[in-house]
């Protein structure tokens, strides 16, 4: 249970980061 929490926190923090990177590039994007 406690390995799947983890997972699952993991799993969303490295979505999260990823969308938040994804914002930024697409902010900075000169041809948006």
């Amino acid at each position: 249970m406690r390995l799947g929490d983890k997972d699952f926190k993991s799993g969303w923090e490295v979505r999260r980061k990823m969308q938040t990177d994804w914002w930024r590039g697409y902010k900075n994007s000169p041809c948006k």
